[in-house]
């Protein structure tokens, strides 16, 4: 570009630089009264550890009763099986072989005739008569030194 200035030279401008815009100097801030992430790492960390804590806690309260109900289960076989020990004890015991071999040991005798005896029907059954009246003999009262049971007074 030629400019006219008297001097009949051309004179070259320098093209005008743009200015850059003024940009604010940054500066770090820190907020007030915020949380910082310092200490929400911390109260995190905390708490999931506290939660596993607790889980580890509750875990071994679930296997203590556990072992406690096995326990228990163990005891119930064990006493089931020594009450059947014992059904077959007593029903061996209440046979009615061994109760004739145990009173044989004892000395008694077998009777000679068996007699079976039937329950009586309902109108088997007679009511007695209201009138009856009871008549002691004079004989059969007791004295008061002597006793009332006569197996008593043959001892």
């Amino acid at each position: 570009m030629a400019t006219g200035n008297g001097t009949g030279a051309a004179v070259r401008t320098r093209p005008q630089q743009k200015a850059a815009p003024s940009r604010p100097r940054l500066q770090l801030v820190r907020q007030v009264g915020g949380l910082r992430p310092g200490i929400v790492g911390t109260v995190v960390i905390s708490l999931v550890f506290s939660t596993l804590f607790v889980l580890a806690v509750l875990q071994a309260v679930l296997v203590q009763g556990q072992l406690k109900l096995d326990q228990l289960d163990r005891e119930i076989r064990q006493r089931e099986t020594e009450r059947s020990r014992r059904e077959v004890e007593v029903a061996t015991a209440e046979s009615p072989d061994r109760i004739q071999a145990e009173a044989v040991n004892h000395g008694l005798v077998t009777p000679p005739d068996v007699v079976f005896l039937e329950r009586a029907t309902v109108e088997a059954i007679v009511a007695p008569s209201r009138n009856v009246t009871l008549q002691l003999d004079p004989t059969d009262r007791a004295t008061p030194d002597a006793p009332t049971n006569p197996a008593v007074a043959g001892r």
